[in-house]
């Protein structure tokens, strides 16, 4: 990596920390901005994030159809929650289902895990990074196959996130071991 390269990326963290000290005090001065600056370098000095590799690359592609289906699902799972809200029928069974990730790629497996939750009527509740497994509850589950199309929903979600911004063999992967679906 080049030396330019290497310092703009050691520039960024600190000056978006800037940024938000400069945000949250809600006023610009020299001072917000010398505390800002300060506390922009202090902060990752002292308290390194490790390092996550992408281990993949960004495809503009599959980025933007990811994002499309995402906001499709936005809509219709906030419709179906809000119905299921307004139903005079209480719901009976809730569901959490354990699903094991096929990569074992921590940027996947935290895109997955965001977009699964952010998706009404979904929550993880716990992520197992030893078995790369994923625990998520689910609203409103009547039966085994309804769990089994859960498992095949968030394997799906995984193949998306991976066409997004996967390796070449993180595609191989999901090709190989699409089951069904929408993948």
């Amino acid at each position: 990596m080049s030396p330019i390269v290497w310092s703009w990326r050691r520039l960024v963290l600190p000056l978006w920390l800037m940024l938000a000290w400069i945000l949250l005090w809600g006023t610009w001065s020299i001072a917000n901005l010398a505390t800002g600056l300060v506390l922009g370098f202090a902060v990752p000095a002292l308290l390194p994030l490790p390092a996550v590799e992408l281990g993949g690359r960004i495809r503009p592609l599959g980025v933007l159809r990811f994002v499309g289906w995402f906001a499709r699902e936005l809509v219709l799972s906030s419709v179906q929650v809000s119905w299921r809200a307004m139903s005079p029928r209480p719901v009976e069974h809730n569901a959490v289902v354990a699903v094991a990730l096929r990569t074992r790629s921590d940027a996947v497996l935290t895109v997955t895990t965001e977009t699964l939750t952010l998706i009404p009527g979904t929550l993880v509740v716990e992520v197992n990074r030893t078995s790369w497994t994923l625990y998520a509850h689910v609203l409103d589950v009547a039966d085994l196959d309804e769990v089994e199309r859960i498992r095949q929903v968030v394997l799906d979600l995984e193949a998306r996130v991976v066409r997004a911004i996967g390796s070449d063999e993180q595609l191989q992967l999901v090709a190989r071991d699409r089951v069904g679906g929408l993948a």
